[in-house]
């Protein structure tokens, strides 16, 4: 969307457990709400989980502040824990990522095509998209649009 008129649509690839809110790390949910994107990588990555990044990297800022709100009154996160990641969404940073609620959630492109017949949800909680799709959505949106995901 841009100010309120539907641009484009695109097929996107959600966690392995697409139902249900992502609770804490290793889930493999996708988390539902309110982000920002709070980073924007062109590829080649690096690391274990490079092949599967495709050519284009947004991190979201997962957890966001309601998350930790969450985590906290779970018992998941500590008041020390809380208040880090309410201050990186404040400041626009990457929020903690190794709490038990997990980070490093954001849109990603795919090593190669998905296996087909609505098989793409392939990911330990972000979303994906095909390279093509990617690329262009990259281009599209900027450090601090709003993605809103919903069920």
């Amino acid at each position: 969307y841009c100010s309120g008129t539907l641009i484009k649509t695109y097929i996107i690839g959600l966690g392995q457990a697409p139902i249900g809110h992502k609770q804490q790390q290793g889930d493999n949910r996708t988390p539902e709400g309110d982000y920002r994107v709070i980073q924007k990588t062109i590829g080649p990555f690096e690391g274990g989980s490079a092949p599967y990044l495709g050519t284009r990297w947004m991190r979201l800022n997962y957890p966001n502040n309601l998350d930790a709100a969450a985590g906290l009154k779970k018992k998941l996160i500590s008041k020390s824990e809380y208040d880090k990641i309410v201050a990186a969404n404040k400041a626009g940073k990457e929020p903690l990522k190794t709490t038990k609620l997990g980070g490093g959630i954001g849109i990603h492109g795919w090593y190669g095509l998905w296996p087909g017949d609505d098989q793409q949800d392939l990911t330990w909680g972000c979303i994906t998209m095909q390279n093509s799709e990617v690329e262009d959505l990259f281009e599209r949106v900027g450090l601090s649009t709003r993605v809103v995901i919903y069920p």
